[in-house]
């Protein structure tokens, strides 16, 4: 079957989201950015503690130990995880279409 995760990792580092930390900040904290005018360092503070409060919920680290992810890989072991999991889930390969497009 196609299409189906069999092992999902991530990188400590990583961050899960829909959206960047950015642009989340600025819909999120809208309220305090708009209080805060035209006081470029006040709303960058403001995007800053947003986007750090969410690196801690969000981080690869805490995603998985919320059962986001399979398991949280050290970059360096990637190559040889992904290699481990494409041998053990070996798939047959189709040689032929599974449905003939005529084309005339």
């Amino acid at each position: 079957m196609y299409g189906r995760c069999d092992l999902s990792l991530a990188w400590p580092t990583c961050e899960t989201g829909g959206m960047g930390l950015e642009g989340a900040a600025s819909l999120a904290q809208r309220d305090q950015i708009a209080a805060a005018g035209d006081d470029q360092a006040a709303i960058r503070a403001i995007r800053e503690e947003y986007a750090a409060e969410v690196r801690r919920g969000k981080s690869g680290l805490s995603a998985g130990r919320n059962n986001s992810f399979d398991d949280i890989v050290d970059p360096a072991e990637t190559r040889d995880r992904i290699i481990a999991i494409l041998r053990f889930n070996q798939r047959a390969v189709r040689t032929q279409k599974k449905h003939y497009i005529d084309t005339w």
